[in-house]
């Protein structure tokens, strides 16, 4: 199974591949921590890649913190449209992980 970070964005349900938001986080915390290029980034960025794949809470809070719709929307897959009636969450309070 494949891990999947689920948004929803104006009644429209998304999965953006997971891997895709831990490199965005792994990148971010290396470049806090590391000069660009180096080999202690290359540590800092694996180290927290594999992190955000693993821990879902980890990588969902990350998320609600750090992404805009803007900038993950070129990753997004369209799983489904809600009816205008569903009760939609704020879209930082939509996002989770799913697996399929």
């Amino acid at each position: 199974m494949k891990k999947y970070l689920r948004v929803i964005n104006n009644f429209v349900v998304y999965d953006i591949p997971l891997e895709i938001i831990a490199e965005k986080r792994a990148e971010v915390i290396a470049q806090d921590e590391s000069k660009v290029g180096t080999k202690e980034f290359n540590m800092v960025f694996s180290e927290e890649y594999q992190h955000g794949m693993d821990e879902d809470e980890v990588i969902s809070s990350w998320a609600k913190e750090h992404i805009t719709w803007d900038n993950i929307k070129i990753h997004a897959i369209k799983m489904d449209v809600m009816k205008k009636d569903e009760t939609v969450t704020e879209f930082k309070d939509s996002i989770s992980v799913v697996f399929h």
